[in-house]
């Protein structure tokens, strides 16, 4: 199972929180996943507000 992958079912399982997700979407750039919405999501910091990077 890839990181991305990894990653989704700890947020379903509410074990990752959501401002870990940038990071979460930056490890996945790098990965080799690309997508607007990745991007998006990988340029907000961990101090973001959580319902805007949910929104991403």
């Amino acid at each position: 199972m890839d990181r991305l992958q990894d990653s989704a079912w700890q947020y379903v399982a509410k074990v990752l929180h959501a401002e870990d997700l940038p990071m979460v979407a930056a490890h996945a750039l790098v990965d080799g996943h690309d997508s607007p919405a990745l991007r998006e999501l990988a340029g907000h910091s961990r101090r973001s507000d959580t319902a805007e990077v949910r929104e991403s």
